[in-house]
Parts: C-alpha cells; sequence; structure tokens
C-alpha cells in the first residue's frame, strides 16, 4: 500500500455530506496517497490525526463544516500530535462553511482533491498557502481550551439559531441562508415595537487588551480572525494593529438599519460618530458574561465568575489556489 501523503477526513454526518459523497469517493479511489476517514462525531479526531502523524502525512483535507474544523483546529493546536501543523486544505462539506468562504479552494471537492494531489506530489503545496492567526478561548464552562476563527455572543447566537432551525431546515444554499437570516433579523427589528425589543442584548464586561473593563449591555459582540464572514461581510474596522478582530454594537443600538450596509460592508477605516458601534484591532479580548456563545458556530457556555480569555498568538496554514 502507498504510504499515505494526504490525510482526508469527511463529516458524513455534515448537512452537505448528507445528500452524497460520490463524486468525492470516486476521486479518492482514483488517487495515490490518501488516507480517508470517515466520523460521525469530532469524539475520534485526536485518534486520526495522531495516526496521521504517524504516518507522516503532509496535508490534511477536511470535507465538513465549520464545526468540524474547530474540532481539528482544537486537537492541532491543544494537544500537538505533528511536530509541526501540517497545511489544512478545506473542501467545504457543512451548510455554513464561513471558514470556508474564506480559506478553501474554489472549486469542487473532487476537484480540490485531485489539485491537492498535485501539489504535494510536486512539492508545490507552500507556494499555495494563506496563513490565518486562530484564536484560542480559555474558561469555557465544562471545557479544556478550544480553538476557532469566529466568536460570537448576545444577538449573534440568536440569529445561528435561526439560521439552523428555520433556513437551512428549508435546504437554502450556504449563501441564501445566510442572506434570509440576515433580512429576516433586520425587518423584524424594523416592524417590533419597543416592548419586544426590550429584552435583547446581553450584559457583560469587556477588557480589551490591557485596558479595564467597561461594563455594558451589547445587541451583539464577535471576535475574529477571518478575512471576511458570511456574504463576504466584513463587519470589522480600524483592525490592523492586532491579530483579532473585535466588534461590538452596545444595546440598544442607534440608527440600526441605517447603520447595518456600513457595518457589514464599509471600507477597513470607516468611523462610526455614534459610540454604540465600537471596533478595532486586540491582541487579548476578556469577557465576564452569563449565557451561550459560538464558536465556529458551536454553542458553548460562559459564566461571568470565570472570564472568557482569547488570544490569537498562532497560526494556521490553508491551502488555497491563486
Amino acid at each position: 500500500m502507498t504510504q499515505p501523503r494526504i490525510g482526508l477526513i469527511s463529516n458524513v454526518c455534515s448537512e452537505r455530506n448528507k445528500r452524497g459523497m460520490a463524486d468525492l469517493d470516486r476521486a479518492v479511489s482514483a488517487l495515490p496517497g490518501i488516507r480517508h476517514e470517515r466520523i460521525c462525531a469530532v469524539d475520534g479526531l485526536a485518534d486520526i490525526l495522531a495516526s496521521f502523524a504517524a504516518d507522516g502525512v503532509e496535508a490534511i483535507a477536511v470535507n465538513s463544516g465549520d464545526g468540524t474544523i474547530q474540532a481539528l483546529l482544537s486537537v492541532l493546536l491543544e494537544q500537538r500530535p505533528f511536530a509541526e501543523a501540517p497545511p489544512v486544505c478545506i473542501l467545504a462539506g457543512g451548510m455554513t462553511n464561513m471558514t470556508g468562504a474564506d480559506v478553501a479552494p474554489r472549486g469542487s471537492r473532487a476537484t480540490v482533491l485531485r489539485r491537492l494531489v498535485e501539489l504535494v506530489a510536486a512539492g508545490a503545496v507552500r507556494d499555495q498557502l494563506v496563513h490565518r492567526h486562530i484564536l484560542r478561548l480559555d474558561n469555557i464552562a465544562g471545557w479544556s481550551p478550544q480553538r476557532a476563527m469566529f466568536f460570537g455572543a448576545a444577538g449573534i447566537v440568536e440569529a445561528i439559531r435561526l439560521c439552523k432551525a428555520e433556513v437551512h431546515s428549508r435546504g437554502l444554499s450556504s449563501e441564501w441562508a445566510n442572506g434570509a437570516t440576515l433580512a429576516r433579523m433586520l425587518g423584524g427589528w424594523l416592524v417590533a415595537g419597543e416592548r419586544s425589543r426590550r429584552d435583547l442584548g446581553l450584559d457583560m464586561a469587556i477588557a480589551l487588551d490591557n485596558e479595564a473593563p467597561v461594563e455594558g449591555r451589547r445587541l451583539l459582540v464577535l471576535a475574529t480572525t477571518l478575512d471576511r464572514l458570511v456574504l463576504g461581510s466584513r463587519p470589522f474596522w480600524n483592525a490592523q494593529t492586532g491579530p483579532l478582530r473585535y466588534t461590538a454594537i452596545a444595546y440598544p443600538p442607534r440608527r440600526l438599519l441605517l447603520n447595518a450596509p456600513r457595518v457589514l460592508f464599509g471600507r477597513s477605516r470607516r468611523r462610526f460618530a455614534d459610540p454604540s458601534y465600537a471596533s478595532r484591532g486586540v491582541s487579548r479580548l476578556t469577557l465576564a458574561m452569563d449565557g451561550q456563545f459560538t464558536l465556529d458556530g458551536q454553542f458553548f457556555t460562559a459564566e461571568r465568575h470565570k472570564p472568557l480569555i482569547m488570544t490569537a498568538d498562532e497560526r494556521v496554514s490553508f491551502v488555497k489556489f491563486r
């Protein structure tokens, strides 16, 4: 048997993979040097990656959604099965795939896998990489430190629940699902009266870098190391000074509907006279709150007496054909 040079992990229970993987299976059977592992839960990732390291795998391909990628990054950087983490190539196999939208190569899964095999065989993978900082979150209730590329709290949690429960269930594609969720949230804000809005937002204390914590109620908080989010949006600005792109909108937000296009798609150095809208680059984020938050679409819980601590000191390389 040919020694595997590429380790492929497919989450067969992710939404897109449930619809079929025949194209990918045909490509794997026709290509040399691929070890293909199928999972339906992330519990076995540590053993799989350790065996990939023992086999001398040179690149890891992941056919899944964002949640599996988040778990894989956590194993790579927390348990360290490889002396040096190999490049990761994403074959978008989930519903949202926000990470893949930023760092995955374009093309069908089979096409991307064939190209990856060619690059590895030619020793040319290093010429086709993008590098992203990976955030590290400590003090998650009931969990060891986790790695991810997107953190969201307050209104973002409700948005993801809505998208999964009501939009993805209708079979909409990733971009259409994200657009429908955004439109529904903004439309709901427009027609809702103050009475129905008053329970929105979440109380929390946030400290940026070495600054003192600031207490307040926020409509949403996000921190990411991605260059763009859903629908190609970039809801962060003035973010040149740190690896974490941090944005918060205070509650109640002022002129939310008027400001929404500029928040989502404005220039990198956009300015808001209204202090309700804050964004900047940071190296460390400390957040004290009670309730749920999301890492790459997966839900976790924070406890206010044990503030979350977020950093992004390390990077991972992703294969992205130019």
